[in-house]
């Protein structure tokens, strides 16, 4: 596992000796980005925000180490798997080779959200880290994680 770890944090833009203030180890973003699953919170497509309802199974994806083209991400696009193969470099990220898998499974009413999902990881130019939320955006809009499964906490009504 360690070795993986490593290759991951040179494939993702990290390094050994990384330190933070006051010679702290710390952990490059890219790693902490790194066989970790994340959940779909929102997304923004042409300036419109929308937040799957909980009618709709979340897409999820985790991001792990090289395979035979490099590094890759998997998961789902809410009703049906999907893969691609990803490059991190700094803040920047580029997602090719899409493969969503077969729409035939996908209810009519998550058609939209996984097309959506779809076009944005295929159009997605940086990402940013804060925490817990990963948020991976290009001149389309932005697709907003956060880390670990299932439905994000339930808001407070107001």
């Amino acid at each position: 596992m360690l070795p993986l770890l490593a290759l991951l944090a040179l494939t993702f833009g990290g390094g050994p000796g990384a330190a933070g203030p006051g010679g702290a180890a710390m952990t490059p973003p890219a790693l902490a980005l790194g066989d970790t699953i994340w959940t779909l919170t929102s997304l923004s497509l042409g300036g419109v925000s929308i937040a799957p309802g909980r009618r709709l199974t979340r897409p999820s994806l985790r991001l792990s180490g090289p395979s035979l083209t490099g590094p890759s991400l998997t998961g789902t696009t809410g009703c049906s798997p999907l893969k691609a193969s990803v490059r991190v470099r700094g803040q920047s990220i580029v997602i090719r080779g899409i493969d969503a898998g077969s729409s035939d499974r996908c209810p009519d009413h998550a058609l939209s959200l996984r097309e959506d999902f779809t076009f944005l990881l295929g159009s997605a130019t940086r990402y940013e880290l804060q925490g817990e939320t990963l948020t991976i955006s290009g001149p389309a809009g932005f697709l907003k994680f956060i880390r670990g499964a299932g439905d994000p906490p339930a808001r407070p009504e107001r």
